[in-house]
């Protein structure tokens, strides 16, 4: 386990804003809610002071990348032609989880990818 708490910042596109409800506890203290609330340039500055972005592949993890922050890539496809080897981040200190589907990559796996990626023993 990590020897202290990070807090966690939320991001999305406006069309994800009805989802935070549901994965997010409204009074939860170390969760800052950004989602549909930055631009992209206020995006690419939450990124370049995170320690860590963890996100599916999309465009964030690619702006995570051109401001040098690592991050934690999850990929659910069973098509090569849509995975890591082609859309996966560009740079050093990514991490990049595939598996044929999301629902088999494990907290577990995720956990463990964010330690190693903060320094923290596995």
């Amino acid at each position: 386990m990590m020897s202290q708490r990070l807090p966690v910042v939320l991001i999305g596109g406006p069309e994800e804003q009805g989802l935070v409800p549901h994965v997010l506890p409204a009074d939860h203290p170390r969760v800052v809610n950004l989602v549909g609330r930055v631009s992209l340039r206020q995006l690419a500055a939450v990124l370049r002071r995170a320690r860590c972005l963890v996100s599916n592949d999309s465009g964030p993890v690619h702006l995570a990348a051109a401001v040098g922050t690592p991050a934690v890539v999850l990929f659910g496809t069973p098509t090569a032609a849509a995975g890591p080897r082609r859309w996966g981040p560009w740079g050093l200190n990514h991490t990049v989880i595939s598996q044929p589907s999301m629902e088999a990559i494990s907290v577990a796996d995720v956990l463990t990818a964010v330690q190693h990626t903060l320094g923290q023993p596995r």
